[in-house]
């Protein structure tokens, strides 16, 4: 079962209370809670998507991690477990929809990727279980992230694979696939002393830890074992 959480609290908190007093859920409520509406309780594995850029709602998933007010609705456990997929900078730049200069838009891309590593970090000090994946290893790299996210997920079953690459990533965008390294520095060196060496930190955090988890991801729950407990698997 899947929903897109932030865009449904978003329409509830921002747009539809546009000049309104906001209810007090918006900013402290158990997001599970707020979903509710949108959740299937028969089905073992809930996805919510996230961004760096929407920091608010993500500060609610935060706080709602030791909050689970659900058995209303039958479900009496809830264990979180969080996918990651950061985006290198030579991988960005061959997006098409860019606007404007290297300079103009590697700011807002790593600021996000610096956002991504406090959450990351913090997930993995409170031993939830991560998953770390690179755009590039779901381009090229389609049927190991197949395996790997089976592995993490295993409430979800075989996954379907749609995603291939037509080039080569070193030809396309100079990217290592063995190491999650852009070997082409061309971009780098044209950021600018700060940014490059921000760059370099928040992208050795992540190449380090591509396709690695921290901590052991729960067994799927069977009907006939648990037919009320269910797993929900956030993605970041």
């Amino acid at each position: 079962s899947q929903c897109e959480g932030y865009e449904f609290w978003r329409r509830r908190c921002h747009v539809e209370r546009a000049g309104k007093r906001k209810p007090a859920w918006c900013q402290s409520g158990n997001v599970m809670e707020l979903l509710t509406e949108h959740l299937d309780a028969s089905r073992a594995v809930f996805v919510d998507s996230q961004s760096p850029a929407n920091a608010e709602y993500n500060k609610l998933w935060d706080a709602s991690l030791s909050s689970q007010p659900l058995s209303h609705i039958g479900v009496k456990t809830v264990r979180q477990v969080f996918v990651f997929m950061w985006i290198p900078l030579c991988i960005a730049a061959s997006d098409r929809e860019k606007v404007g200069t290297p300079e103009s838009w590697s700011e807002t891309e790593i600021s996000n990727l610096e956002e991504m590593r406090l959450r990351h970090s913090r997930l993995v000090e409170k031993g939830l279980p991560t998953l770390v994946l690179s755009r590039a290893d779901l381009i090229w790299r389609g049927n190991e992230v197949k395996q790997v996210l089976e592995q993490f997920l295993p409430c979800v079953g075989k996954l379907k694979q749609r995603t291939r690459g037509n080039n080569a990533p070193a030809i396309c965008c100079g990217f290592d696939l063995d190491l999650h390294v852009c070997r082409d520095r061309s971009l780098y060196e044209r950021l600018g002393a700060s940014l490059q060496a921000r760059t370099e930190r928040v992208e050795a955090y992540f190449s380090g830890r591509t396709m690695r988890t921290t901590s052991r991801t729960p067994d799927c729950f069977r009907p006939d074992d648990a037919p009320r407990q269910k797993l929900s698997a956030t993605g970041a």
